[in-house]
């Protein structure tokens, strides 16, 4: 047990208190201890606790229908699936029937529809939009318009595939309708397609993947078809996209076969623009979703994972985590391009300059006079970079701290240069000039770009990059292969002798022994395949980096380097360095030194045990620090884990925080972009549900509320507000007698003995401040008090009769 003031109680403000546990007979138990927190109990906290204690033992997912939004399949009736699909109008066209169903203000003209006219009714506005999500940096709107080329699941009964999508968005989870029986699926603006996202941060991905549903059991659940990451970092405001994708099974192991594609709508709103920016300077929170059945974690599971679990061992994982580390040998190519253009000066930045002294002939068909000829080169500025700040550390080493993270943003600059050569403009990051121009004026431009931009230039640039690729791998891989090819000869003449003497055994089951052996050292190659899975997410992090998908966290770098680079300037290393020096020769070598070893090391060599008793006890306080801390943090997760287990369901997934992809999903050429202007009508959003995120906040009771950067903060604030508003209720006032001690105890306090008066009737809310006698925001109810209580105190810790140091909460 453990004995606790009840000034400790008052006065807690949620912080993490340690108390050591006693026996019965009031002896210390060694080593152990309970851990406590205490804060002023809110409305929602009491509401929380009733509801919890009233809800069986062992109950999960109370608040999973809030933060959930299923899929909706209108009908299950097999009879309603097999009615025929197509049929012939008069005029002798094929038209089919509009799943899931007819728009219900115009069920005549749309139960059915050409190919073409369902294409186009497809793409007019979305009718309903359900919110999601807890972030207040912007929104998403994101809605789903059809697939094509999906496989066919459902081939076996003679039937196609039901489709839905699942939509996991930081730390939202939403699905779409079904449209049943269609390999092609188009979703109607009458359906569950349109959702709107709260967004926590800029770098935040749409993570989407199509399903063919299924009846769900125990053992069944709905087969997964394709996913697709959607990047949202460079999207523009005030810009409508309309995106084409390809859809994978996987984002992570090597087999990457498209297996359909996929058309989204989407366009981004956001609250400042600055703020994106500042938001850039922090990681995004980790975020996790929760649902309340199995079948919807594996839905979600696969839609941000991918089919397999990079979490359990696998051996096609582990090949594939292998193959991507030998691929960072062609990062070889694009250093040799690097030296190339800067060691021999080559030219990579156009320009052109007007020459006066020569005239061009008039343009007739303009009607212009004389012009001034120009001159267009191309400027080698790497090599002028290279050169000047080579030249200048040569001859001043003080320079060496500024130009190391000089260096740092050249190679961004010229990173983004590189990308920005690529023609595709869904492959071009955004340009640096763009983003100083949007952190000055506060606002975004916009993107215009046509379908098939600028495809066939792509196409070829691309495959120009992957021949000079294979082209240095040939070269640097030719020898060796003339190796193995040696060494495939000489196996040959082997097995032929082998086969010769009938020696040679072709039984599988060699093979299936050999497969069987990996299973014992499961417990080997797991931890292999785990440590090799955080090397290459912290890989493709950086390559995000420097390649500019991660444009806000580039940016930020880039101005970080230049910024520091440019104070680095101002400080005089040489003397720095000088001063160093000296102090070290002086002080480690000089005659002073006798000293030191007469006093100080001879006296320490004799007291060795003390010596190491010390450094004992210096290790086992850095021990228990570490342990503490880990203990914390181990405190935070079970409790963030076991609540949201409560509230939202006990399976959990985890979103990614950054580019973890393996492979980017870059829109397809058919993709397009169109603005809109401020002053056009944007159809408006008929919001029919608002779904809360899951992200809960708080170390006790969590709030279940928008994300604030000081939530505190907000809601003091909105306390306020709230009672400026409104009348100031009555206050309960009690006829409180105080004891000798509490009388003493107030006349010993500045404030107590000013206000306090014995023969009054005190206001129990804020007469006394002084922690032993404030009890108002307690929970505890005041109908638990009767009007002649004897104390301030809480009802359940006071005994008349009692001196002050006998008043204690037993715990």
């Amino acid at each position: 047990r453990v004995t606790i003031n009840h000034s400790h109680i008052l006065q807690g403000r949620g912080d993490r208190r340690e108390f050591p546990l006693y026996s019965e007979n009031d002896s210390p138990i060694f080593g152990s201890k309970i851990v406590l927190r205490f804060r002023p109990a809110t409305k929602s906290d009491i509401v929380f606790i009733k509801e919890f204690k009233s809800k069986p033992k062992g109950t999960t997912g109370v608040r999973s229908k809030e933060a959930f939004t299923p899929p909706i399949r209108i009908s299950n009736n097999l009879s309603q699936a097999l009615r025929s699909g197509s049929r012939k109008n008069a005029a002798g066209i094929m038209e089919y029937r509009v799943k899931p169903c007819p728009d219900p203000a115009r069920k005549d003209s749309t139960t059915w529809m050409t190919e073409d006219e369902i294409e186009i009714e497809s793409r007019k506005p979305s009718q309903k939009w359900i919110e999601v999500g807890s972030g207040n940096l912007g929104r998403v709107y994101f809605e789903i318009l059809g697939c094509d080329g999906l496989p066919n699941l459902d081939n076996a009964l003679g039937g196609k595939d039901d489709c839905f999508a699942c939509i996991v968005f930081e730390d939202a989870v939403v699905n779409s309708e079904v449209i049943v029986d269609s390999n092609s699926p188009r979703w109607m603006p009458w359906t569950q397609r349109a959702f709107i996202f709260n967004v926590d941060h800029p770098t935040s991905q749409i993570l989407l993947g199509i399903f063919d549903h299924d009846k769900t059991t125990a053992i069944s659940t709905h087969d997964p078809i394709g996913r697709v990451a959607v990047d949202i970092t460079n999207l523009r405001p005030q810009t409508e996209y309309t995106l084409t994708y390809n859809l994978y099974t996987s984002g992570h192991v090597d087999a990457h076969d498209p297996v359909g594609t996929i058309v989204v709508r989407l366009r981004t709103q956001w609250h400042s623009v600055p703020g994106i920016y500042l938001k850039s300077f922090t990681f995004p929170q980790k975020n996790y979703v929760n649902t309340f059945k199995k079948h919807d974690f594996r839905t979600t599971h696969f839609a941000v994972v991918g089919k397999e679990n990079i979490y359990d061992f696998d051996t096609d994982v582990l090949n594939s985590y292998t193959h991507e580390l030998l691929a960072l040998i062609d990062i070889l190519h694009y250093v040799k391009i690097a030296a190339v253009t800067v060691f021999l000066w080559r030219g990579h930045f156009q320009c052109s300059f007007p020459l006066p002294w020569f005239q061009r002939d008039r343009d007739y068909r303009n009607g212009t006079g004389l012009q001034p000829a120009r001159l267009h080169c191309n400027l080698p500025l790497h090599s002028i970079f290279a050169f000047t700040t080579s030249a200048m550390l040569v001859e001043n080493y003080n320079l060496l701290p500024s130009f190391f993270f000089f260096s740092i943003a050249w190679l961004f600059l010229a990173t983004s240069d590189y990308n920005r050569r690529h023609p595709s403009p869904w492959m071009k990051p955004r340009s640096i000039k763009s983003m100083y121009s949007s952190l000055l004026t506060g606002h975004i431009e916009k993107a215009y770009i046509e379908e098939y931009e600028n495809a066939e230039e792509g196409e070829a640039f691309e495959a120009q990059e992957k021949a000079e690729i294979e082209a240095s791998r040939f070269i640097q891989t030719d020898s060796s292969n003339k190796t193995e090819e040696h060494i495939v000869k000489e196996l040959t003449k082997e097995e032929e002798e082998l086969r010769k003497m009938d020696s040679v055994d072709d039984n599988i089951a060699t093979k299936k022994n050999k497969m069987s052996l990996l299973t014992p050292l499961k417990h080997i190659l797991l931890p292999i395949q785990l440590n090799l899975g955080k090397i290459i997410v912290v890989l493709r992090v950086v390559k995000s980096l420097v390649s500019w998908e991660a444009s806000y966290y580039a940016f930020f770098i880039f101005n970080f380097s230049i910024l520091t680079g440019v104070l680095l300037l101002f400080v005089p290393w040489d003397i720095i360095f000088r001063w160093t020096l000296r102090i070290i020769v002086w002080g480690s070598l000089g005659p002073q030194m006798k000293l030191v070893d007469h006093y100080y090391v001879r006296k320490y060599q004799r007291n060795e045990e003390q010596r190491r008793a010390d450094e004992y006890a210096n290790q086992t306080i850095a021990i228990i620090s570490a342990k503490r801390i880990l203990h914390i943090k181990n405190e935070k997760a079970v409790k963030l884990k076991d609540m949201k287990r409560y509230m939202f369901g006990k399976f959990i997934v985890e979103v990614p925080r950054f580019k973890e992809y393996r492979y980017r999903d870059v829109p397809l050429a058919k993709s397009f972009a169109v603005p809109f202007s401020d002053d056009e009508d944007v159809p408006p959003e008929r919001i029919i549900a608002t779904k809360k995120g899951q992200y809960l906040l708080g170390d006790m009771i969590p709030i279940w509320a928008k994300r604030h950067n000081d939530w505190q903060k907000s809601l003091s604030t909105k306390r306020i507000q709230t009672a400026r508003r409104q009348k100031p209720e009555p206050r309960h006032r009690y006829n409180v007698q105080f004891s000798e001690n509490e009388q003493t105890s107030l006349m010993s306090s500045p404030k107590g003995a000013q206000r306090y008066d014995p023969t009054r009737r005190y206001d129990t809310d804020t007469d006394f401040t002084t922690p032993s006698v404030r009890h108002t925001n307690l929970a505890v109810s005041t109908q638990m008090m009767n009007n002649n209580i004897q104390s301030f105190f809480p009802p359940w810790g006071r005994d008349e009769g009692k001196t002050e140091e006998d008043n204690y909460v037993e715990v």
